[in-house]
């Protein structure tokens, strides 16, 4: 997100989500999401009543998704599985403090080599056998990792879908950060193609997927 190009949709984005914003200050940065994207996934989190979450890439949206469960008093749970050994620490921390243990768990999983990872990108060392996975079924995805901002790493997130698919709810939401980049791109076609699903895109960086009878809320 770059904060020189806020338009009047994230301006507003701000606004309805200010009573979320409110409390120990939290640093939004390039990389976070745009406001009008994550207003759009709170959004589908309280409208299709969404109980179990998925987030690759913890951050400034694992906090405000926390604050929005924990202030509808909703039993939805978030998985948020973070590469960076120090960054999980800093995520758990910032969880302790905001009181949101029951509410978001940080898996920490190393880049390694992965069967579903498109040579020579890494990808998270993770087992669908885990404690984490073996029972869940998922109704919502946020794809914002591992980091896939260079050349050498566009398709590194392309694993996220086949890794979870078998594990996604008949009723789901599948979003897909930083759309508008050439890597990504190839991800949604072969998603695409692979899963015959359809990616529709939210302030040209943001790319969702709706499955089963879920409610579509647009700010704008």
């Amino acid at each position: 997100m770059d904060r020189r190009n806020l338009l009047p949709a994230d301006l507003y984005a701000l606004q309805v989500m200010q009573p979320i914003l409110n409390g120990p200050y939290l640093p939004f940065t390039n990389s976070a999401f745009r406001p009008l994207c994550l207003a759009y996934m709170l959004n589908d989190i309280v409208v299709n009543s969404r109980k179990t979450i998925l987030e690759y890439g913890s951050g400034i949206s694992t906090i405000i998704m926390g604050r929005l469960i924990k202030m509808n008093n909703t039993a939805t749970r978030i998985v948020s599985v973070e590469h960076n050994r120090e960054w999980a620490a800093a995520m758990r921390t910032a969880i302790q403090r905001e009181a949101l243990e029951k509410t978001i768990s940080i898996l920490h999983a190393p880049l390694n080599h992965c069967p579903l990872a498109i040579a020579p990108n890494l990808w998270y060392e993770l087992d669908a056998n885990s404690e984490a996975f073996e029972d869940a079924r998922f109704d919502m995805i946020v794809v914002d990792g591992p980091p896939a901002n260079e050349r050498s790493i566009a398709l590194s997130r392309y694993p996220a879908l086949p890794f979870i698919y078998d594990k996604l709810s008949d009723k789901c939401s599948v979003f897909l950060d930083d759309a508008d980049r050439e890597g990504e791109k190839a991800i949604i076609s072969q998603w695409e193609k692979e899963y015959d699903i359809h990616f529709n895109i939210i302030g040209d960086s943001f790319a969702y997927t709706l499955r089963g009878d879920s409610f579509n809320l647009h700010l704008f």
